[in-house]
């Protein structure tokens, strides 16, 4: 006897860093207050907040946050450059410090006007 699973799944190391907010699907209004958060998996070092479009870097939104605070405050849109244009296809990555652990938002966001 056997059976395959209905549907997809996947295994998710816990020890790993992880975005959780912004994840996909969001409509963000530029400037307005949202929280980044992420798992800080197993790693103690800081991490680096960095804000993409189409696989694209825009720029740093935050140098250096300690892993373990799992969330950072963020004006939506804003980075070191300047201000993202409001557009589809926005990710987010974390990466710590030491190199040794990144993720992305798993599907893309919205900045709207």
């Amino acid at each position: 006897f056997f059976d395959a699973s209905d549907g997809r799944f996947a295994l998710i190391n816990p020890a790993q860093l992880q975005v959780t907010s912004p994840n996909g699907g969001e409509s963000w209004p530029l400037g307005s207050p949202q929280n980044i958060t992420w798992t800080p998996g197993g790693t103690s070092s800081t991490v680096r907040i960095i804000l993409f479009n189409k696989a694209a870097k825009i720029g740093q939104i935050v140098a250096r946050v300690p892993a373990s605070q799992g969330a950072y405050a963020w004006n939506a849109g804003h980075y070191a450059g300047g201000i993202a244009a409001a557009g589809i296809h926005y990710a987010i990555r974390i990466k710590a410090d030491d190199g040794s652990q990144d993720d992305f938002s798993d599907g893309p966001f919205i900045l709207v006007d």
